[in-house]
């Protein structure tokens, strides 16, 4: 296994479907998603002070890239160093206490 992750990709295109749009609005919107690679839609709505806020966003799972696996790599690995040398330095810390 390669060790590279599945990813949530939102499309940037805007989806106008809040306020009516037409059924043939709705499959050209779809057919240029399915052409992007695009395979699921999700609508939210949230209410507040009797308004109502709807998000439509289109999305898809991939697996990262090279590109994007190595630039998580090199994060982790940064993190890593940095949470060694935190844990390195508490321990002398409690060392030189406790030893005295």
């Amino acid at each position: 296994m390669s060790g590279k992750i599945k990813k949530r990709v939102v499309s940037k295109r805007h989806l106008n479907w809040e306020y009516g749009v037409s059924i043939e609005g709705i499959r050209k919107d779809l057919d240029a998603l399915e052409k992007e690679g695009f395979t699921d839609i999700e609508i939210n709505y949230n209410y507040s002070h009797d308004n109502v806020d709807i998000t439509v966003e289109s999305y898809m799972h991939r697996f990262e890239t090279d590109e994007e696996y190595q630039n998580r790599m090199n994060k982790d690995k940064v993190r890593a160093e940095a949470r060694l040398a935190h844990e390195k330095g508490l321990y002398e810390e409690l060392r030189k206490k406790f030893e005295q």
